[in-house]
């Protein structure tokens, strides 16, 4: 009876940790990727392979959403910088739709898998209902040539709950080649 017990609490243990380490990986564009994302299982992600513009993933309570798309091509090889200062105003006009009183703090450079991140992150409040909203801005090449954008938003708390696998994800982030 007590190595029945033993090992029905073993099995359960490996199914809960299989089903926690659950997860997606997802390749970008299909035709020739030069990206390689992981979203932990729950999450529901819709990726643009066809037109390659980009996809967004959504935490499985709604509480995250996180969006990802790549420069123009052609605007980053005539002009890195003028593409990335344009991106940069396109996603403010995103942030205005939904996030008012917004305060960035100064951008920050971390590095995973051999990739720099530049991130801007920052706080406001929700247009919606004025409750407090994360955002966080990110821009980076996986292969020095396609620049991606990288929007999130999210409640404080709901940054708290899905730490882990916001993390999880930034650091799955690579080249796949």
């Amino acid at each position: 009876m007590k190595r029945t017990v033993t090992l029905m609490l073993f099995f359960s243990l490996v199914l809960i940790a299989s089903a926690a380490l659950a997860q997606t990986e997802y390749t970008y564009p299909a035709n020739a990727p030069v990206l390689s994302i992981t979203f932990p299982e729950g999450w529901k992600v819709e990726l643009d392979q066809a037109d390659q513009k980009g996809g967004s993933a959504i935490s499985g309570d709604d509480a995250i959403y996180l969006y990802i798309w790549p420069l123009d091509e052609e605007a980053v090889k005539d002009d890195p910088k003028a593409a990335i200062e344009e991106a940069g105003k396109d996603v403010g006009e995103d942030i205005a739709t939904w996030v008012t009183d917004v305060k960035f703090e100064e951008p920050k450079t971390v590095e995973f898998n051999g990739i720099s991140f530049l991130d801007i992150s920052g706080a406001g409040k929700a247009k919606e209902d004025g409750s407090d909203v994360s955002v966080s801005v990110t821009f980076f090449t996986p292969d020095n040539k396609a620049v991606f954008v990288m929007l999130y938003y999210g409640s404080p708390d709901a940054e708290k709950a899905h730490e882990k696998e916001l993390t999880a994800i930034a650091q799955s982030i690579k080249n796949p080649k």
